[in-house]
């Protein structure tokens, strides 16, 4: 029997990678999903933090990344991915960078299906119903469809979190609350916007399930009397640490600000989010029209599948009319109920321009830097499987409205249906080798070229994140710092974003930041980097943006090199 529970896993995973990452694997690693933007954006994090640890002659520091030059601690405006960067320099140490980033995200894939399949055989779940939730929560389509923000993958640590809570709420101890408060510091370390969701669905779960029993609520109290000096060093500790690690970030949001209401208000879910199925989705053919008019539509993937939607209201609904004895409490009940607790609070009723996410946003710490909302889906759908099939499995091993063989084959139906489902046609990929080999001519023509610093202007072919990702790529191999930049949020003063910066705006921007730079900028240390295309477009704002006030140096076969003159 274990054999073949092991093999309906092995199945399992080979079918969510050819799922999810066919592409990559079937061009051996030439193609790679889903653009040059996010993916590129966070293999660059992983390759300046490997360049940082093994390349003695790299010059960036840790926080402060070559890009947005010559401002400081860029790192702190996205995900940094510490948490899991052992995994990629494992890989790194044997393969080149692209290649590694891909290994990375298939590894963490798997590690997401194993976490939740583990912790729902540690609550008794049938095995075939434990590998359909693991496979659901690695591998479903809400998942594949942000393959192209791979920041949003290294969640495994979060199924383990959600079970360390419950048995510590079930039984308190020291021990236990240490092994919680470390596992919520390595999410945040592994990924801040999935970091500060689960230590919110935490809050959330604690609170939910302490208003529902009393045994709890009584157990509970008795630890804290017991040892609360003990408790309060150890939250001072984790909080001091957490300060520490994430300092640049706390800067970072001191000096660029909240996202804005009217921002976030985009991307906060709505009825119909719960119902959006993926452009590449089997489902999107009969469901697509349900979604067709959510703003920042991308971002409001959150349909879980037809199978576990069905389910989700018949136990919701069975659970909103039990009459259960709350002392009696089980972890489907707290699962859901914390489940229930998110949806309500992150849901957005446009007809009456109302989101109680409003209350969350000015009075929850971090809140006011979350600007994709939906991705709550990463917390509320680990509440929602584990919360579910434990429900499913105590429902059918208590029914007796049919055989027990009859109950296999309707869990084993059940599971490849949900399975099936989330099936997806073939995703966005690009070229790499083509987009690598003009960082390769960059990289040669500015160290040619001696420059201390450089600039892209944009290639308007191209959208703008593409081509500052060429300059940041182009940068971190030839330890060249690049003004160009593209990241979760910009500086302030950057005017470079979706547009080429004009000469008299890159002085500005570099006296600005830093008045050295501005001297060595002038002194024509800074080159200006041109592709060879921009000359066949006869625009009066390019003309006037790339300035007379330069010299040609060098040119390849697809870029002219500029300085000032002197």
């Amino acid at each position: 029997m274990k054999i073949l529970v092991i093999g309906y896993y092995i199945s399992l995973i080979a079918f969510g990678i050819s799922n999810s990452f066919g592409i990559s694997l079937q061009s051996e690693f030439s193609l790679m999903q889903v653009d040059p933007g996010d993916t590129l954006l966070n293999n660059y994090f992983m390759e300046h933090t490997f360049k940082f640890l093994f390349d003695p002659k790299y010059t960036a520091r840790l926080w402060s990344p070559t890009f947005f030059y010559p401002y400081r601690e860029v790192l702190a405006f996205s995900d940094n991915l510490f948490g899991t960067f052992p995994l990629y320099a494992m890989f790194r140490l044997i393969s080149e960078p692209t290649v590694a980033f891909v290994l990375w995200e298939i590894s963490l894939s798997i590690l997401n299906f194993s976490s939740l399949t583990y912790i729902l055989r540690k609550l008794k779940v049938h095995p075939i119903l434990s590998g359909w939730g693991g496979f659901l929560f690695a591998f479903g389509m809400f998942r594949t469809a942000k393959i192209n923000h791979p920041q949003l993958l290294p969640q495994f640590i979060t199924p383990i979190t959600v079970y360390m809570t419950w048995i510590f709420l079930k039984n308190p101890s020291i021990k236990i609350l240490i092994y919680c408060l470390l596992l919520l510091y390595w999410q945040i370390l592994s990924g801040v916007y999935l970091g500060w969701f689960l230590c919110f669905g935490t809050l959330i779960f604690l609170i939910a399930t302490l208003t529902l029993s009393h045994e709890i609520r009584k157990k509970l109290f008795s630890f804290l009397r017991k040892d609360i000096k003990k408790i309060i060093t150890i939250f001072l500790c984790w909080l001091i640490l957490n300060l520490l690690t994430f300092f640049p970030y706390i800067k970072a949001k001191l000096i660029l600000g909240s996202r804005s209401y009217d921002e976030v208000k985009l991307m906060i879910p709505r009825i119909q989010s719960w119902f959006s199925a993926p452009f590449e989705s089997n489902w999107f053919q009969w469901i697509g029209w349900i979604s067709k008019d959510l703003p920042a539509r991308g971002e409001h993937f959150m349909f879980p599948g037809i199978i576990m939607t069905i389910l989700s209201i018949f136990f919701l609904s069975l659970l909103i009319k039990s009459k259960k004895q709350n002392s009696k409490l089980d972890i489907q009940t707290a699962c859901l109920s914390t489940f229930l607790i998110i949806f309500c609070l992150s849901m957005y009723w446009p007809f009456i321009d109302i989101s109680l996410w409003h209350f969350v946003y000015i009075f929850i710490p971090g809140a006011s830097v979350i600007r994709a909302v939906a991705r709550i889906w990463s917390i509320t759908h680990v509440y929602l499987i584990i919360g579910i099939l434990v429900y499913l499995n105590s429902f059918l091993k208590n029914q007796n409205f049919c055989p027990k063989k009859l109950k296999y084959f309707l869990i084993l139906g059940i599971s490849i249906l949900g399975v099936y489902e989330q099936s997806f046609f073939k995703l966005a990929h690009f070229q790499k080798e083509i987009w690598f080999k003009e960082v390769s001519e960059i990289v040669e023509i500015i160290s040619a070229s001696q420059c201390s610093s450089f600039y892209l202007y944009l290639n308007p072919q191209k959208p703008p994140f593409e081509n500052h990702m060429l300059a940041m790529w182009s940068g971190l191999y030839s330890n060249i710092p690049t003004i160009n930049g593209y990241s979760g949020n910009s500086p302030k003063s950057y005017q470079g974003d979706n547009q080429t910066m004009s000469v008299q705006e890159l002085r500005e921007w570099l006296f600005l930041i830093n008045r050295n730079s501005y001297q060595n900028f002038i002194h024509g240390d800074v080159c200006l980097v041109k592709p060879k295309i921009l000359q066949s477009f006869d625009s009066l704002e390019l003309k006037n943006r790339v300035s007379e006030e330069t010299m040609l140096v060098n040119t390849s076969e697809n870029f002219l090199i500029y300085k000032l003159n002197k």
